[in-house]
């Protein structure tokens, strides 16, 4: 695993990580005038899925994460963990050049 995968495991106290079966990891990225539209991340069984997202380039003053109906106060190479396959979640819409590209690490966990 990658020296950041690990990091974050130790940080969340996450032993014997499942990798979610749907999705897995992905990088995300998203433009001008574009978002993240509202949904809830598929569940596999008797699991759901659990991302951790590292926003690794963010644009200045928009596309911020819409989580449970609320804006989350993120920045720039900002961990945060979303509860994608029990919690909605979507994105403002990106203004300007530069992109928002998000880097998702994703886990499932029981229900």
């Amino acid at each position: 695993m990658s020296g950041t995968l690990n990091n974050l495991l130790e940080l969340e106290n996450i032993k014997n990580p499942i990798p979610a079966p749907i999705n897995y990891d992905w990088i995300g990225i998203v433009g001008e005038d574009s978002y993240v539209e509202p949904h809830i991340d598929d569940s596999y069984r008797e699991y759901y899925t659990v991302r951790y997202n590292l926003l690794i380039s963010f644009p200045d003053n928009s596309g911020k994460p819409i989580y449970g109906g609320e804006l989350l106060p993120v920045e720039e190479k900002m961990l945060w963990r979303c509860d994608a396959g029990i919690v909605e979640h979507s994105s403002e819409v990106v203004k300007g050049d530069k992109l928002r590209i998000n880097l998702s690490y994703g886990f499932s966990f029981e229900l």
